[in-house]
């Protein structure tokens, strides 16, 4: 059963006042609030068997990108147009396994391809700050630094899209402590898209993904297989693999890639592109029949 944890501030009977119209006040007690709710859930879920080791471990293919599997205490940063899927794999083993995991301010989670990949949703807490709903100028990211903090502090995975507030250059304080807190709680946080301020240990980028099944005209999709590489300060040296999602029913299987079978590859981005190509008429801008 997956619980739900929605730390938006209630209605108010009058609208708060903003002097100089920007500045977004905390609220302390909304705050202690989420904090306390997510230590008794972290108390609840609190892991026996995984809290002494320093690693958990990912099903086959990603054992290729990660052969200690996913390190307590690091940052793990998923991109690309796959980059859900990748994450979903990569947690498959460790919540199987007895693991517990936050998903922070993914508004599109998945809860039905989660489901697919094998993902026991009854080891998922959903967290939201509500940052969403915040206006862009207002908003400081702080409610997210918040929101982490309390489920690094209870979780063995904790799955965020970090704000776009935090995806500057600049590192504030805040974030350098959570990511002390992270080292010192020995959890993982799984990121979709950019890191931002809280940087990454293991960068994962689905570079690629074909689709198996289609023919020339004629077949069904069968097979989607995903081309992902690793890299990052702790991964010494680059590698690569290839994911294959087989549908099976109401589940997916997730294998290494096999050879083709004999139909087309079909890459839809790369199809589009061409078809773009192909459809814009080249102008040769030196020739002199165009002058005047």
């Amino acid at each position: 059963m997956e619980f739900a944890v929605d730390h938006r501030t209630p209605p108010l009977a009058t609208a708060p006042s903003r002097a100089g119209g920007s500045t977004r006040q905390s609220d302390p007690t909304h705050d202690e609030a989420l904090r306390a709710v997510l230590a008794e859930l972290g108390e609840r879920v609190k892991p026996v068997s995984l809290a002494r080791e320093r690693t958990m471990a990912v099903v086959a293919p990603f054992d290729q990108l990660l052969p200690d599997g996913l390190v307590r205490g690091q940052v793990v940063s998923c991109r690309g147009s796959a980059a859900r899927s990748v994450a979903f794999g990569l947690v498959h083993d460790a919540l199987a396994e007895g693991a517990w995991m936050a998903v922070v301010d993914v508004a599109t989670f998945g809860i039905d391809a989660a489901a697919e990949l094998g993902v026991p949703l009854e080891r998922v807490v959903r967290v939201d700050t509500g940052l969403d709903e915040q206006d862009p100028p207002s908003a400081t990211g702080l409610d997210w630094v918040e929101a982490m903090g309390a489920a690094i502090d209870g979780f063995d995975v904790v799955l965020t899209r970090v704000p776009v507030e935090l995806q500057g250059e600049r590192r504030p304080a805040a974030v350098r402590k959570l990511t002390s807190r992270l080292q010192r709680k020995g959890a993982v946080v799984i990121t979709l898209g950019a890191p931002g301020a809280l940087g990454s240990d293991v960068d994962l980028e689905a570079y690629r993904t074909t689709w198996r099944g289609l023919g020339d005209g004629n077949g069904h999709l069968r097979r989607r297989v995903i081309d992902v590489r690793s890299g990052g300060r702790r991964v010494p040296s680059q590698r690569s693999c290839s994911i294959e999602l087989t549908g099976e029913g109401t589940r997916v299987r997730i294998d290494p890639a096999r050879v083709a079978d004999g139909s087309f590859d079909r890459d839809p981005q790369a199809d589009l592109l061409s078809e773009m190509a192909d459809a814009v008429a080249v102008t040769d801008l030196s020739d002199r029949r165009l002058a005047g």
